[in-house]
Formats: C-alpha cells, sequence, structure tokens
C-alpha cells in the first residue's frame, strides 16, 4: 500500500500539487494511524496530511479514485468465448503476422537501420504510446 501511496503522491505533484517530503511523510504516518479499512476515512486522512492549498483538492478528488478504486478500472470482456473457431483462427494468424512483423523491425533497429515516421507510428501504437498522458500509465 506504501509503494502506491507514494506513486499516488509522484501524480499529484505531477499535476501541480505541492507537497514537501514532510508532507509525504505525515501522509504515510496518517494512514498508518488512520488504517485502509474505512475508505472514507483513509481518504480524508491522506487529503488532510497532503493538501495544504485549495487548488490541491479538485486534483486530489479526481485522482484518488484513480489509484484507490478498484472499480474505476474496466473489467476486460472475455473475447474467446465470444469467437467462433473461424474468427479464433484469424485473430491466431493476425496475431502470428503482427509478431513477424514487429520482430522484422526489432532486427533493423538492431542493425541501426532508421524508420520511417509511419513505422514509427505504428510502433508507438503498438507499445501503448498513445496512453502516456493518462497518469495511470505514466510509470
Amino acid at each position: 500500500m506504501e509503494e502506491r501511496i507514494l506513486r499516488f503522491i509522484s501524480a499529484l505533484r505531477a499535476s501541480g500539487v505541492r507537497i514537501s517530503l514532510a508532507e509525504s511523510a505525515d501522509g504515510l504516518r496518517a494512514v498508518r494511524a488512520a488504517g485502509v479499512g474505512d475508505r472514507d476515512r483513509f481518504r480524508v486522512s491522506l487529503r488532510a496530511a497532503l493538501i495544504k492549498e485549495h487548488r490541491g483538492l479538485a486534483i486530489f478528488d479526481r485522482l484518488f479514485p484513480v489509484f484507490f478504486d478498484h472499480a474505476a478500472v474496466p473489467s476486460l470482456p472475455d473475447l474467446a468465448s465470444d469467437l467462433s473457431p473461424q474468427e479464433a483462427g484469424l485473430l491466431a494468424e493476425a496475431l502470428r503476422q503482427f509478431s513477424e512483423s514487429l520482430r522484422r523491425t526489432f532486427e533493423r533497429l538492431l542493425r541501426g537501420e532508421p524508420l520511417s515516421d509511419e513505422e514509427l507510428q505504428r510502433l508507438g501504437r503498438a507499445v501503448g504510446l498513445q496512453q502516456v498522458d493518462d497518469l495511470r500509465y505514466r510509470e
């Protein structure tokens, strides 16, 4: 839990909330004292220890569920149960081709060959570069 709280504090700082090292330590002590069993008590004690300026309240309230609400993360659908055998075969072939294309791209990079802008964009999408602004994926 301490690791998650420290990541949360980092996200707050990245969003412009000023939190000193002493305030971070206060936040950890507050959580130890209040516990995590009562979610509201946990949230209020952490907020009281970390947020000293009014503008930080909205940022705290926006980020808190991202780090501490399990319901905020949508579950992934079970795609395999919805696929026919033919569709599953097509998906397997597409994944094989994707894997082969990715292997060739990495071989080119290892040989020092430059990639085109289109190839770089495709590679960026493949590794989730479009999520770089989402604080949940920042690290």
